[in-house]
């Protein structure tokens, strides 16, 4: 069974559980409120990849960040789809999710806010 390691209030683990929600995949919930610093627990860094909060673990191998647990699930249970079919549109997914990063810090680089504007009038 997958374990989303994961905080209560992040907009990463939401894509998670909507991802394997939709893909009827049972997963254990391990909460770690990263308010209180929880990801820097033994308990949680030991099966995290990256300690930051959003982690998968599958089969003892871990995953860190929302957009590659979603592109694994995909590949591991390929129905029903998350991402497009062709290449370029799972491209223009990364770009779109690459630009929301940005978007959320769009304070501290108002050129990579620019770009994903750009990209996303396209």
């Amino acid at each position: 069974m997958i374990k989303l390691y994961s905080y209560f209030r992040s907009s990463a683990a939401y894509r998670v559980r909507i991802a394997l929600n939709l893909k009827s995949l049972p997963y254990e919930y391990l909460p770690v409120h990263l308010v209180k610093g929880e990801q820097r627990d033994e308990r949680y860094r030991a099966p995290q990849s990256a300690g930051a909060g959003t982690d998968a673990a599958d089969d003892g191998e871990a995953i860190a960040q929302s957009m590659a647990i979603i592109e694994y699930l995909d590949e591991k249970v390929p129905d029903p789809p998350l991402l497009p079919p062709t290449p370029e549109a799972r491209a223009r997914v990364r770009v779109y999710r690459a630009g929301d990063r940005v978007r959320h810090s769009s304070a501290e680089q108002p050129a990579g806010a620019e770009i994903f504007d750009r990209h996303a009038r396209r």
